[in-house]
């Protein structure tokens, strides 16, 4: 009785209680449908970078992040003079944490069991007389290991972007998760840089034999009437390339759209007015547009 008699007699306690125990039950759920959304299945994925990281996350046991950028970076005589695909790429920034500080970002995870032949590919470079290492690393138990080094690159490359082409096809059956390290050298030109990721098919990822670039970039039109993009496409692209609509989070709002024929209509009806971006998969390579959407 006399805790009963305590209990009434201390409302601000048992109004913390109620607040506090729903967020108690809840979090947990909420947390199990985030890790399940974040499970990549379709094929291929891209992810360029372009002014957001998409489903890439900041790690916090690092000494500092991953940064993105447009154009050079700002220190003299490193880092590329522009992105590799499209208008940013992400960078670690030497001149404020050397020597041997890390800089880690982590990708969403990856259900690899319908590739034949799954690869991890990604543009890199590295120029700057004090460029550390860049490795990436992958775990088979949504980051709770890191055990296994994918590849290691250290020293200065020159101003030029090359690609780390990866074969998963040992994992095959599992699900993957991939860590980017960045490792600054010894002084401030260091800005190593990554830029368009890709994991897919082997056969569907292409590039520049002589530079390790893209293949010849393509065209595509898009226009914005009553709350519909209208988007056009070059005729080889009909039936073998897709479209998706991502917001300034890095989010898909609209997405995997087969592009049927040379125009597609995508409805964007219930957007919120802004910024979005437009991307274009074709057979390894990657348009991106950037979309104002005013309904």
């Amino acid at each position: 009785m006399q805790q009963f008699y305590t209990l009434i007699n201390k409302p601000k306690q048992i109004l913390s209680l109620l607040i506090i125990l729903p967020v108690i039950i809840l979090v947990p759920r909420f947390a199990m449908a985030q890790d399940s959304d974040h499970t990549i299945s379709i094929f291929p994925y891209m992810e360029s970078f372009e002014y957001v990281y998409g489903k890439w996350t900041q790690d916090v046991d690092d000494d500092f992040d991953w940064s993105l950028n447009v154009g050079m970076t700002p220190t003299d005589e490193t880092g590329p003079m522009n992105a590799y695909e499209g208008d940013c790429y992400i960078f670690i920034k030497a001149v404020q944490n050397n020597p041997s500080n890390r800089a880690m970002i982590t990708s969403p995870e990856f259900d690899i069991a319908k590739l034949n032949e799954p690869v991890l590919a990604f543009a890199y470079n590295m120029n700057g007389r004090d460029i550390g290492t860049l490795e990436v690393l992958i775990s088979t138990n949504k980051g709770e290991t890191w055990k296994e080094r994918l590849c290691f690159f250290n020293g200065d490359k020159g101003n030029t972007w090359y690609v780390a082409n990866l074969d998963l096809r040992r994992f095959s059956g599992r699900n993957l998760t991939f860590r980017i390290i960045g490792i600054t050298g010894n002084g401030p030109q260091g800005d190593l840089a990554i830029d368009y990721v890709y994991v897919g098919e082997r056969s569907d990822f292409r590039f520049n034999d002589e530079r390790n670039t893209i293949s010849k970039p393509f065209n595509v039109k898009v226009k914005f009437t009553n709350q519909r993009l209208n988007v056009e496409v070059p005729e080889e692209f009909v039936c073998r390339s897709s479209l998706e609509l991502i917001n300034l989070l890095g989010n898909r709002v609209r997405s995997n759209t087969l592009c049927e024929n040379r125009i597609v209509n995508l409805d964007v009806s219930g957007l919120d007015e802004g910024l979005y971006f437009l991307r274009v998969y074709h057979q390894g390579e990657i348009f991106t547009k950037k979309v104002y959407i005013n309904n």
